[in-house]
C-alpha cells in the first residue's frame, strides 16, 4: 500500500458547485466521498493538525492563524512526532510537493526537519514580495536549495514533482497544492475553457479551480497506474473576496471537500464527522505503521477502515478555533484579545467569541445550514437545547 495525500486551497462546496470540474465530479461518483469533514478555517493551522495529529490550541503547538512572510514563529517539530518523522522510524519513506506555510519562507530545511525525505515546493505563498512572485515566477525550494522559477505554470510544476516521486514509488507523497490561493489570475487557455471572458475575480477563481482540475485528473491518473490510494481534501472554505467562508467558524469555513479513491476503496457518501487531524493516523494505519498516541497524533482517530466499508471509531466533537499571535498559548491571552472557537456533536453547534454576538447555538436537525442563532432568536430555549448549550460548553471550558 501507497498513500498519495492531496490538499487543494481554498475550496469549498460553494465554488464546487459553480465551476467545471469534472475529475473531482468523478471522485464524487466513484470514490469514498466524506460530507463531514472538518478543518480548521485558515490553511497553517489546519495542515498544522494533519502533520501533527493534534489540535493548534495545544501549547505545545501554539498555531491559530496563518503564519505570514517574516514570521518569527515556527511550526514546533520536537513536541509530538510529525507524521513523516514517524514514518521514516518504520522504514517507510514521505515527500512532500507545493505549499509548506508552516515556517517563514527563509527557513528552507523546516520541511525536511519534519521528516520528509525530500521537499519540493514553494515554502509561502507565490505573492508579494520583491520578486513579485506569481503563478509563473515563483521562489522554488528543492531539498533546501532555493532557485527561481519563470515557467511552467505553478500547478503543473506541482502536479510534475508529485507524479515523478510517485514513480520513484515512495510510500507517502504529499502534495499540497497552491492554487486556488491569490493572485487570483487567468490560468494557461488548455487548462480550463479558455475562450470564455473572464471579467470578475470570481470568474478568474473559478478559472483556477477548473484549471486545478485538470491537473487533478493528470495526478490521479498517475496514482492509479502506480497503484496508490489517493486522499483529496481542502484546507478551508473559499475565499472571502467571493463570499466564502475562508477564516469563520461557520461551516462554509470549516466543513470542506473530501474524497478518497483507490485499490479497494468502497465508493458512497461517508456522513460521519471526520476531521483534518485524522489524517494522521489513517495514513499511518495505511501503511501499516503502529504510534504512540501520547506524542504520535494525540488528537487524531484513524478512519482507514471506513474507506473499506467497515466500521471505526467515531468521533464524538468537531473543533475548530481561531487566535492570535501564534505560538502564544490561547489560554493565556491577554483580556480582550480573541480566542474564537466552535464546538460540533452530530447534531448541535457551539461557536464562542465570534467578535459579533459573543456566542451563537445552532440545531442542524431543523437548521442544517446554522442560519437562525437560537441564542438570539428572542424565543426562550428549549429543554434539549439548553442541555446541548451546557454540555458543548463544558467541554471548551475542560479544553
Amino acid at each position: 500500500m501507497r498513500v498519495l495525500l492531496v490538499d487543494i486551497d481554498d475550496v469549498g462546496y460553494d465554488l464546487l458547485a459553480a465551476a467545471e470540474t469534472p475529475t473531482l465530479d468523478r471522485l464524487s461518483r466513484e470514490g469514498h466521498c466524506f460530507t463531514r469533514f472538518h478543518s480548521s478555517p485558515l490553511c497553517s493551522p489546519t495542515r498544522a493538525r494533519g502533520l501533527l495529529g493534534a489540535y493548534g490550541s495545544r501549547p505545545e503547538i501554539a498555531v491559530g492563524t496563518i503564519i505570514r512572510r517574516g514570521a518569527q514563529y515556527c511550526l514546533p517539530l520536537d513536541g509530538f512526532v510529525p507524521l513523516p518523522r514517524l514514518l521514516a522510524e518504520h522504514g517507510k519513506s514521505a515527500v512532500k510537493v507545493g505549499k509548506w506555510h508552516l515556517c517563514a519562507d527563509e527557513d528552507l530545511e523546516h520541511p525536511r526537519r519534519a521528516g520528509f525525505a525530500h521537499y519540493s515546493g514553494v515554502i509561502g505563498n507565490p505573492s508579494g514580495g520583491s520578486g513579485g512572485d506569481n503563478y509563473w515566477n515563483f521562489p522554488k525550494v528543492i531539498d533546501g536549495v532555493q532557485e527561481r522559477r519563470r515557467q511552467p505554470y505553478l500547478t503543473v510544476d506541482e502536479t510534475d514533482d508529485a507524479l515523478r516521486f510517485m514513480r520513484a514509488h515512495h510510500d507517502l507523497v504529499w502534495i499540497s497544492y497552491h492554487a486556488i490561493h491569490k493572485p487570483f489570475h487567468q490560468p494557461p487557455a488548455d487548462l480550463y475553457g479558455g475562450s470564455r471572458p473572464l471579467e470578475s475575480e470570481r470568474d478568474l477563481i473559478l478559472a483556477m479551480l477548473e484549471a486545478l482540475d485538470h491537473e487533478l485528473g493528470r495526478l490521479l491518473a498517475g496514482a492509479q497506474a502506480q497503484g496508490y490510494l489517493a486522499l483529496v481534501v481542502s484546507d478551508n472554505g473559499s475565499p472571502s473576496e467571493v463570499g466564502g467562508g475562508k477564516g469563520e467558524l461557520s461551516q462554509a469555513g470549516v466543513i470542506v471537500p473530501a474524497w478518497a479513491l483507490g485499490p479497494g476503496v468502497v465508493p458512497g457518501e461517508d456522513p460521519v464527522p471526520t476531521d483534518w487531524v485524522d489524517l494522521y493516523a489513517t495514513v499511518a494505519d495505511l501503511l501499516g505503521v503502529a504510534r504512540d498516541p501520547s506524542r504520535e497524533g494525540p488528537d487524531s482517530i484513524s478512519f482507514a477502515a471506513r474507506l473499506y466499508g467497515e466500521g471505526g471509531p467515531r468521533r464524538r466533537y468537531l473543533y475548530a478555533d481561531r487566535w492570535k499571535p501564534n505560538g502564544r498559548d490561547p489560554r493565556t491571552l491577554p483580556e480582550g484579545r480573541l480566542w474564537a472557537r466552535a464546538l460540533r456533536d452530530p447534531r448541535w453547534t457551539l461557536i464562542q467569541d465570534d467578535g459579533s454576538v459573543g456566542e451563537k447555538l445552532f440545531d442542524r436537525a431543523v437548521d442544517p445550514f446554522e442560519e437562525r442563532d437560537l441564542l438570539h432568536s428572542g424565543d426562550e430555549l428549549s429543554r434539549e437545547a439548553r442541555r446541548a448549550y451546557q454540555r458543548l460548553s463544558l467541554w471548551l471550558e475542560e479544553h
